[in-house]
């Protein structure tokens, strides 16, 4: 919609009515597959494309807007494992630059031909059981043996260490 010109309150309003719903189910599916018999939680990763923008990467400079995906995740006790380890990249969409640290999409400028760069490919991880993020990073066909690329994406790949 920034394309567009496009109020946020309208992706914001397409998010919850269309993404939103199934994104719960799985949030509540996963704690539920998470906790052992003795009702403690596993550690468990929830990652992918999720066609949608984080709310960390619009919560400064007047551009606060809140995604409801984004947020639904950190309320189901998850981290965004690429903001915390990278929260000086948090909000690159505004350099409007495909290459801009963080973006995911895209990594191939002509699939977006109206320049609109942003970062909605996640992994996200159980606040609970996660000690630490040791790395996150995104990856693409210009990383040493990922080449060639088979997405329009970037991946994220995120090194975390557990709580056992």
């Amino acid at each position: 919609l920034r394309d567009q010109r496009r109020p946020a309150a309208e992706a914001v309003e397409s998010d919850t009515q269309n993404q939103l719903p199934a994104l719960n189910q799985v949030l509540e599916d996963l704690k539920r597959l998470a906790c052992t018999e003795d009702g403690i939680e596993d550690p468990y990763f929830l990652c992918g494309d999720f066609n949608a923008a984080s709310h960390l990467d619009y919560a400064d400079s007047g551009d606060t807007v809140s995604w409801p995906t984004s947020y639904a995740c950190i309320n189901a006790g998850l981290v965004d494992t690429y903001a915390e380890k990278n929260p000086s990249h948090l909000g690159a969409w505004r350099e409007g630059r495909f290459d801009a640290p963080g973006i995911t999409w895209s990594c191939l400028p002509n699939e977006e031909p109206k320049g609109i760069f942003d970062r909605i490919d996640f992994v996200y991880a159980n606040r609970s059981r996660l000690d630490s993020v040791a790395s996150s990073e995104t990856i693409d066909g210009k990383t040493a043996g990922c080449n060639p690329w088979p997405s329009d994406h970037r991946a994220v790949l995120s090194v975390v260490s557990i709580k056992v």
